[in-house]
């Protein structure tokens, strides 16, 4: 694409030619934004479309599960937003003959079937703008348009669609880069993890790994070198777990089943009503562990201390099978003492920040405001930025990956928050256990040694640390707040099984990615 900033005179020429596409891309936004909800009346805008939220996801969800295997992790490649014919390429020498060879069909002609269904698509003009200009660029723009040219680049691109959306989108008119919608990333997900749970007869793992099947060289190859878009990200895991699954020959790519859906599937109806409990008596305090904690009045932070020394950073495989090479080598740490909140920041508590700033508000709340029942839930579809200015504002700060993991495990490394036990219902929010965000605070039984709650499961936390190797080293640029690399979040989902939800399971994101993920924060003072 060309970037040479149009002509002032053709700037209403070019915002005249893309007005019909701009209400279609805002219409499929639209359409984006209630898939991650389904409590929503449609409207008359979006009637005719969509006539309801339910009738929508379901219509997805059937068109989805038809597709073969290949098509859906073909689908999960566009983590990284792009062109639909700039298909992610292939190492060399290659796993797998090609992607035509692998799908069965042009990846062009794929990603058109899978924008057909609503799989895909066309991605924000924000994304647009920072996968297409340098910031110097995007300050030429802002001059022209005698804006402020300060900030970096995240604050220069939302200014620029805060002053002129239409103009925006006339800029990048001839870049077209897609990404997947949140329920076509959560259908195939939940498609994944129901087939890595199956178990099927058939050949030994020896047979298995004598005769590579064709299926499994592809998502190897997924893992191994479309790592740009893929690896590390929400997918690795379920993907590299159906791998383990392949290799162990306990499943055959020609034999995977369909999607179960059941009629009370949250996929195909409204989530889970979960009214806020009444207050939680918190776990009883220990000198050590519990000193009185000093809440910012504001937000009423509940602190709870941690006390200096070491613990037990990673996974040792010899203690936990299940345990990823990132999380590798194990080793000890010593952290000073430092104060983080017992639970993760509620939507009462985002939605102060953003009446105070003038924040964006997350974009499933509807009409801006907080999903009712939802006050005492963590905030959940935000950012690593949004979550950085949460930060700014409250005086507060993220915790790093170590400190995360210390608060969560304590110091004798046990897989989960309250031990070695398997989690269940009553520990934790996993597994589609409710199918939907619990309040803070609802599982006690969860605690972790500190008394923090909600460590596992329930939402994702953002952590401030870049996805580096272990040992980790704090000193080795990991914890560079400018950097634009992807970042730690911890803890698993209420959608993610016990594997997932371990306390030295990591998961790397791009900072702007949001679904599932929400965050806790650190004492100024820590």
């Amino acid at each position: 694409m060309s970037k040479n900033l149009p002509d002032p005179s053709k700037r209403s020429f070019l915002t005249r030619l893309t007005k019909s596409f701009l209400e279609i891309a805002r219409e499929l936004s639209r359409v984006a934004e209630e898939w991650q909800t389904t409590d929503k009346t449609p409207t008359a805008s979006t009637v005719n479309l969509v006539p309801s939220p339910q009738e929508a996801q379901a219509a997805v969800v059937n068109a989805l599960q038809r597709l073969p295997v290949a098509h859906l992790i073909y689908l999960l490649t566009f983590d990284k937003p792009r062109a639909l014919d700039a298909p992610i390429p292939f190492p060399s020498p290659p796993s797998y003959p090609s992607w035509e060879a692998c799908l069965g069909a042009h990846p062009t002609v794929v990603a058109s079937q899978l924008q057909e269904i609503g799989a895909l698509v066309r991605a924000d003009v924000r994304v647009h703008l920072d996968q297409t200009f340098t910031r110097v660029e995007l300050q030429t723009l802002l001059s022209t348009r005698q804006l402020p040219i300060s900030g970096n680049k995240d604050e220069l691109i939302e200014r620029l669609v805060q002053a002129d959306e239409t103009g925006m989108w006339a800029v990048v008119a001839d870049l077209t880069l897609w990404e997947y919608t949140p329920l076509a990333w959560y259908t195939a997900k939940t498609y994944l993890e129901k087939v890595m749970m199956a178990a099927h007869e058939g050949e030994t793992a020896t047979e298995s790994a004598a005769q590579p099947d064709p299926m499994r060289n592809a998502i190897q190859w997924i893992l191994a070198a479309a790592a740009v878009g893929v690896i590390g990200n929400r997918v690795d895991a379920v993907v590299m777990a159906l791998v383990d699954s392949i290799r162990a020959g306990n499943i055959h790519a020609e034999t995977m089943p369909p999607i179960l859906n059941p009629p009370d599937s949250p996929l195909l109806t409204s989530p889970i009503a979960t009214p806020s409990p009444e207050p939680l008596p918190h776990p009883q305090a220990q000198p050590s562990c519990h000193p009185n904690s000093t809440p910012i009045p504001r937000l009423g932070f509940d602190w709870v201390t941690i006390s200096a020394g070491e613990f037990v950073m990673g996974s040792d495989k010899a203690q936990d099978k299940a345990a990823y090479d990132d999380e590798l080598p194990q080793h000890r740490l010593y952290l000073p003492e430092y104060r983080i909140a017992r639970v993760a920041v509620t939507n009462a508590q985002y939605q102060q920040f953003v009446a105070a700033k003038g924040y964006t508000k997350p974009s499933h709340w509807e009409k801006g405001e907080i999903p009712k029942g939802k006050a005492n839930h963590p905030v959940v579809n935000v950012s690593w930025q949004d979550a950085i200015a949460f930060c700014e504002w409250a005086g507060v700060r993220l915790p790093s990956e170590a400190e995360w993991e210390k608060a969560a495990r304590g110091t004798d490394g046990r897989l989960w928050p309250w031990g070695n036990e398997v989690p269940d219902k009553e520990r934790c929010n996993f597994g589609m256990n409710v199918g939907d965000t619990t309040a803070v605070g609802t599982y006690p039984k969860g605690a972790s040694p500190y008394g923090c709650l909600d460590m596992a499961g329930n939402v994702w936390e953002w952590t401030r640390s870049l996805f580096k190797g272990y040992p980790y080293k704090p000193d080795d640029g990991r914890e560079d707040s400018a950097d634009a690399g992807t970042r730690v979040v911890r803890g698993g989902s209420f959608v993610d099984f016990d594997r997932y939800v371990r306390c030295a399971f990591r998961v790397r994101h791009n900072p702007g990615f949001r679904y599932f993920i929400g965050f806790r924060v650190m004492s100024p003072g820590s």
